[in-house]
């Protein structure tokens, strides 16, 4: 189960059917469509990723693998991993890791936007107690992958969950060190995200008969979440799920 995060902005969540045994899936980004702007007073990263989620008996836990474009990048994406962890017991930690010290895909500045340059391949699967995640370069064939421990991820488990997601998170702290919202009409914006080719296993490593994950297919996709839908929107058809976030200085409620 996933809670909605009130302080990390605007997001694209699409999450499949729960205790259904799906154990990998994979997607083609069409990174290179997407156009991403930040706002120099109000900081914001851009997050396209999967994840999956285990209600495991020792405690829940989300593990987020994908790409991450920052201000203090210049434009590149990087593979990282964010785990969430709600149980103090285990020694599973919590937090954020970047796996390259190059980016899987660089782009082009132009009047202040970011355009991507080549889209990616995703894959993301679980085994008996890690969860793997590959990107893929479509122009260059250069291939990422990142590694997350955690017993919790087993095949055993009929109680994991997959999930894609796309963000636009406002890196913004208060004096306590809580997240905040931040100014939700900085002018920043995340275009035109296009996830196609949308497929989801029930073996581990894409093994199988692939499904359509696509956010249309009530067979596989438990819910599309749109999250704050004055500043996102998710266009979903058979083959493609297109999202826009933009923190419209213009718009009015």
């Amino acid at each position: 189960m996933w809670a909605l995060e009130g302080n990390t902005g605007a997001y694209v969540y699409k999450k499949s059917i729960s205790y259904d045994g799906y154990k990998s899936m994979s997607s083609k980004v069409l990174l290179s469509q997407a156009k991403l702007k930040f706002d120099s007073d109000t900081p914001t990263n851009a997050y396209i990723y999967m994840s999956s989620n285990s209600n495991h008996s020792s405690g829940a836990i989300a593990c987020d693998i994908g790409l991450i474009g920052a201000p203090a990048n210049n434009g590149g994406w990087y593979l990282i991993a964010s785990r969430n962890n709600n149980n103090s017991n285990t020694t599973s930690s919590a937090g954020m890791k970047t796996f390259y010290s190059s980016p899987i895909v660089q782009s082009t500045l132009v009047n202040g936007e970011y355009r991507p340059k080549h889209d990616i391949y995703l894959y993301y699967t679980y085994g008996d107690g890690t969860v793997y995640c590959q990107v893929q370069n479509v122009i260059t064939g250069v291939a990422q992958e990142g590694y997350v421990d955690d017993y919790r991820f087993n095949t055993s488990a009929p109680n994991i969950c997959l999930m894609t997601g796309t963000s636009l998170v406002p890196d913004i702290y208060d004096s306590t060190g809580t997240q905040t919202a931040g100014d939700i009409k900085c002018g920043a914006y995340l275009k035109n995200v296009i996830w196609s080719e949308n497929k989801i296993y029930k073996q581990s490593l894409w093994k199988g008969t692939a499904y359509s994950f696509a956010g249309n297919n009530s067979s596989t996709t438990n819910y599309l979440l749109t999250y704050d839908r004055d500043n996102a929107s998710c266009t979903a058809t058979s083959d493609r799920d297109t999202i826009n976030i933009f923190y419209d200085a213009a718009y009015e409620q």
